[in-house]
């Protein structure tokens, strides 16, 4: 009895300084709880399976290479067999069903690595495109053309029926009966859209897809051996699980199969690509991430804009804008010193040297040397446009490259893009990839949860294992930011501002490791908002501050903000900038809050 009352006190007493801590800083539990720091995000190399082609020796040079690097187990090779892909690059639906994914299934169960591995990584000289995935009116149409105009000009050149005539026949045949299901599907498909919609919907159901994307629903029911070659039950894009996701990939895994979730979707992998313009290139992508873990990532970030975003609706083109300048932020936030330009026109030549973070838009298939003519080891860069990565093979010295290529040319370690015209919101979210990368996730991860769709034109190039920032490299003054709004004359806060009200904003800086010191060097230096005439913003020069928690958080009060006239807008941006001297330079703390008319 005496041991279990002195587990309830210690219990109590830890409670109360709990509560203690929570009032002292004047912040609610609630906020401490986001700023709080995650677990480590890490993919393991016992959790990653390789893909090779047997039938090329640089193929299986790189995946041997890989492993011997990563460590990863050898029975975690997987190997297909491709002689020609060195010529053909895509392959058919049922070829992909019959030589690739099916084997990997068989593959992994026998090995006892379904459940185990969280990760595929094709190599060099592995399949790239599949094709084929759905017939489309129009594509029919043009294929049974060809043939009856073959038929004509065969009668033409002999007297006799031609002796391949007949074979032809059968096989327009058998293209209009295929037609003639295809046209029932599609109607069906697009009975209820209108004429707008018919033609996005045609649109996003793609023939073709990244061989890298469509692995990543492996075991999906409906495409599980039934004894026959068998029809996908969806088409086009398939929406990304994971996105989103604030978990681990493991963690998320483990939730799906304790609710049910892939016992009718399948099990969920991530995907990733070590390939570029030449063997050597490909090997250097492991090696250039291996040697950023172990030196600890150095650079500046440049982002690529082509117009302001401050408040604006996230919708269309301002979208990829939008991810962008919050990209810059969050680098910003995190320490680093960066450059955002939000010009239509690109940086020019040698204005981004020494660049480890790099997300821009947008000049399509034409790679740009922004970069001073290579990276430093580690870089992470992507650009957004519509494939990029449709040959990440070709780099021509002074030719017009797509993006992917050139950056994998002068060193980056990892990029993506699309093989096709994917779509603007197809792509990888700048905002979310940076928020987990910088707070210690996998890039394999970090890429992932920012991935809306699998089945579709994307593909990763690069390590998955790569974690510039795992605990070793964990960011010293990287500081997460938040702040809070109370209505002038009310005792709660809220996240909702209506108009006409005043609110006071505490804002606060919690760093991972005691950076902030004394009040003397802090100030703020700038403020901007969506909207002047819905935001005013006063008291700039009244702005107190106050180091708490050891030097680990930094609160600012005194700021007032009035909204005026609300009208349409549903949400509202908020810029504040910090002078905090020589301790961690300029910093950008920048917060969306909900509107209410």
């Amino acid at each position: 009895m005496r041991n279990r009352s002195k587990k309830r006190a210690s219990h109590l007493v830890k409670a109360l300084l709990v509560l203690f801590v929570c009032l002292s800083l004047l912040i609610p539990c609630r906020t401490l709880a986001q700023v709080a720091l995650p677990e480590i995000r890490q993919l393991r190399p016992e959790e990653v399976v390789v893909i090779a082609n047997r039938a090329s020796a640089d193929s299986m040079s790189v995946a041997r290479y890989y492993m011997k690097r990563r460590a990863i187990p050898e029975n975690h090779l997987f190997t297909v067999d491709f002689p020609q892909h060195r010529h053909r690059r895509a392959i058919s639906q049922k070829v992909f069903y019959e030589k690739m994914l099916r084997p990997l299934q068989k593959f992994l169960v026998k090995q006892d690595l379904k459940n185990k591995v969280l990760a595929l990584v094709t190599v060099y000289d592995v399949p790239y495109k599949v094709t084929d995935r759905m017939a489309q009116p129009g594509a029919l149409k043009k294929q049974i053309q060809k043939k009856e105009e073959k038929i004509s000009k065969l009668l033409l050149q002999a007297p006799k029926i031609h002796r391949k005539i007949p074979k032809i026949r059968e096989e327009i045949k058998t293209l209009r009966a295929q037609l003639s299901r295809v046209n029932t599907e599609w109607e069906r498909l697009l009975s209820n859209l209108s004429p707008a919609e018919k033609k996005r919907a045609k649109q996003v159901l793609s023939v073709e897809a990244s061989v890298d994307s469509e692995l990543a629903w492996l075991y999906r029911s409906d495409v599980m051996d039934d004894g026959r070659f068998p029809q996908r039950a969806y088409y086009g894009r398939s929406r990304n699980l994971y996105f989103g996701q604030k978990n681990t990939f493991r963690v998320f895994r483990e939730k799906g199969h304790k609710n049910g979730v892939f016992e009718q979707m399948g099990l969920l992998y991530m995907t990733a690509r070590l390939e570029g313009p030449s063997v050597e290139i490909s090997k250097g992508l492991v090696d250039t991430a291996m040697a950023a873990e172990k030196n600890g990532p150095a650079g500046m970030g440049c982002f690529d804009a082509t117009k302001p975003t401050l408040g604006q609706a996230k919708t269309g083109y301002d979208l990829g804008n939008y991810w962008v300048r919050r990209a810059y932020i969050e680098t910003v936030n995190a320490g680093f010193l960066a450059k955002i330009n939000e010009e239509k026109g690109l940086f020019k030549a040698g204005d981004c040297t020494n660049t480890l973070f790099y997300w821009g838009w947008y000049a399509l298939s034409n790679y740009r040397d922004h970069f001073g003519g290579h990276f430093p080891p580690g870089a992470i860069a992507v650009h957004t446009a519509s494939s990029e990565a449709k040959n990440i093979r070709k780099y021509e010295d002074g030719g017009k490259n797509p993006w992917c290529a050139g950056l994998l040319y002068q060193g980056v370690s990892f990029c993506a893009g699309p093989i096709n015209e994917p779509f603007l919101d197809a792509f990888p979210h700048a905002d979310i990839f940076y928020a987990r990368l910088l707070e210690g996730w996998s890039i394999g991860e970090a890429y992932w949860a920012a991935k809306p769709y699998t089945s579709w034109m994307m593909v990763m190039i690069g390590d998955p294992l790569y974690t510039p920032f795992s605990e070793k490299n964990r960011l010293k003054h990287y500081a997460r930011t938040g702040m809070v709004f109370q209505e002038v004359g009310q005792p709660e806060k809220t996240e909702e501002l209506r108009a006409g009200r005043e609110y006071r904003i505490d804002l606060f800086l919690a760093a991972r490791t005691p950076i902030f010191r004394k009040e003397g060097p802090y100030r703020t230096t700038r403020l901007r908002t969506s909207q002047e005439k819905v935001f005013q913003v006063s008291n700039l020069s009244d702005t107190h501050f106050e180091v708490r928690s050891e030097g680990r958080l930094l609160t600012v009060s005194g700021l007032r903000l009035r909204v005026g006239e609300i009208g349409h807008l549903n949400q509202g941006e908020i810029e504040v900038r910090l002078d905090l001297g020589n301790d961690l330079g300029e910093k950008i703390v920048s917060h969306w809050v909900r509107l209410a008319p």
